[in-house]
């Protein structure tokens, strides 16, 4: 067996155990069951001790091949590295030609809506607007307010449609739970996890969790609640981004969350980016693009929709801008474009519900400029990599995987369930992966889960919470009988803790 083919295995070892299992004994069982029924008379001891020796041999067998894998996963799969390298230069040329695939497609579309709509890719304006005004002339229109690019189900069929020439059909022959059927990628196991979340022990204290929230009751739950919040507020005056890096593992206290996620993620002193920031717009309200229309029509009619965000439509809708008018943004990975920056100055297209990635720092930053700045670090650090196609450890490609794996081990028996009635569970929480879970969890919860991303500098928590959903709420999808059902069972998010599932899905032991 090559090294490639041991890599193989490992990768699927347990669903395949979970399913050589149940074959073999059920098969066996009833094999020894029908040779009991037909020598009842005289020869039933010997016919017990031979069914009996089938089932030995049978057990004996699937321990040998767990024994075996268990061996291999303990020589290949090191502990606990989430970013395993790619086998070789096919699989990244693959992906490249995915990306370039999917770049030109949605090009096409930001081209077709330009034309179809008349629209001038860059015009000048007066620059003597304010940026208040500057941004108040910005309008949907001609555009409607459901006019968009692309949305998750674009990308996400753009992602099925990614097919890696490694892949073998017996490997594809075993993956009913997988929408994503033609990549494989090792992902992380459930140890390695739980090593790399260590911080999230139910035996340290974690802001964001519901015994938290009602500590009033509990004298000594208070005093270290008391005494985190003196610690990030310690954190906050002292500008070391490893240590806030740290501290946000276990969560922020709400006071003191904008200067902490500011020293974790960024460098420069506060006078640079208000220097920056102005700069930014000083070229900015120069022009007006045909971009500026869609970003209007994403911010108008999420807002408009949305209480929590309505307030701050103008403040979001600045901030995004600034994000797609930023040439700076252009040398993020796999966001170059063809298109000319005159008419892109990011590279980056805005798509469906984009607006929600920014919505929830509009609770933190009162500043702009200091949004601004936290944001796109936030962004190209970690969001791009929701909406992009690559191989990048905290790819979404990557993520799915890993959310499938997941299923696959611990709750096989509902994927089947849920591949019986026709539903794909990651095409069910695809959306909430896409976005973060912004927009489907309450601001607060959001808040929470991405103090987490920075603090762990992973994305590994959003394919755990959407698995941990799943399996905390799997005894009524076992009831479920269509499509529909599912997603009425799944879409009520307003009992839903980000931090304690997490915790639930890393740590318990009867899921």
């Amino acid at each position: 067996m090559s090294d490639g083919e041991r890599e193989d295995v490992v990768g699927d070892r347990l669903f395949l155990n979970l399913l050589v299992e149940r074959t073999v004994l059920k098969y066996f069982a009833s094999k020894a069951k029908d040779q009991q029924s037909q020598t009842q008379s005289q020869t039933t001891s010997h016919s017990q001790t031979s069914s009996q020796d089938v089932m030995d041999e049978a057990l004996g067998m699937i321990q040998d091949y767990l024994s075996k894998t268990c061996t291999l996963s303990a020589t290949t799969t090191p502990t606990p590295k989430l970013q395993p390298k790619l086998r070789n230069r096919r699989t990244l040329d693959f992906m490249l030609d995915a990306q370039k695939k999917w770049r030109e497609r949605i090009e096409s579309r930001f081209f077709l809506i330009v034309q179809e709509y008349k629209l001038k890719l860059s015009y000048p304006t007066s620059t003597h607007f304010s940026r208040e005004k500057f941004i108040d002339n910005i309008r949907p229109e001609p555009l409607s307010l459901t006019m968009f690019v692309y949305d998750h189900q674009d990308f996400f069929d753009a992602m099925n449609s990614v097919y890696n020439p490694n892949i073998t059909p017996f490997h594809e022959s075993i993956r009913l739970s997988r929408s994503i059927r033609h990549i494989m990628f090792q992902t992380p196991s459930l140890d390695e996890l739980r090593s790399l979340f260590s911080q999230l022990s139910p035996t340290l204290l974690q802001l964001g969790t519901q015994d938290v929230i009602q500590s009033s009751n509990h004298q000594g739950l208070s005093n270290e609640i008391e005494e985190r919040e003196e610690e990030g507020r310690l954190l906050a005056q002292a500008n070391t981004s490893s240590e806030c890096k740290h501290f946000c593992k276990r969560g922020c206290p709400t006071p003191f969350r904008n200067f902490i996620w500011h020293h974790a993620l960024c460098n420069n002193a506060t006078n640079v980016h208000k220097l920056q920031y102005e700069e930014l717009w000083s070229k900015l309200r120069e022009e007006l693009k045909a971009v500026d229309h869609l970003v209007a029509a994403d911010v108008c009619f999420i807002t408009a929709s949305d209480d929590n965000f309505f307030i701050f439509k103008d403040t979001i809708q600045e901030i995004l801008l600034s994000l797609i008018r930023d040439p700076s943004q252009m040398n993020n990975e796999g966001l170059q474009s063809g298109i000319d920056m005159d008419a892109l100055p990011s590279g980056i297209i805005p798509f469906r519900s984009m607006c929600l990635l920014v919505a929830p720092f509009t609770f933190i930053y009162r500043s702009s400029s200091l949004l601004f700045n936290v944001f796109s670090k936030m962004y190209r650090r970690y969001f791009a990599n929701l909406h992009t196609i690559n191989s990048h450890p905290n790819g979404i490609l990557r993520l799915c995987e890993t959310f499938t794996s997941l299923m696959e081990t611990r709750l096989a028996d509902l994927v089947l369930h849920l591949h019986s009635i026709g539903v794909n569970g990651l095409a069910i929480v695809f959306p909430w992966m896409f976005l973060a879970f912004s927009g489907y969890l309450p601001v607060s919860e959001v808040l929470f889960l991405w103090d987490r991303i920075i603090g762990f500098d992973s994305l590994y928590v959003l394919p755990l919470l959407a698995y941990a959903i799943l399996s905390f709420r799997q005894k009524a999808l076992f009831g479920a009988t269509t499509k529909k059902e599912v997603e009425f069972i799944l879409a009520d998010f307003r009992s839903v803790s980000a931090i304690p599932l997490l915790q639930y899905a890393l740590f318990a032991e009867d899921i």
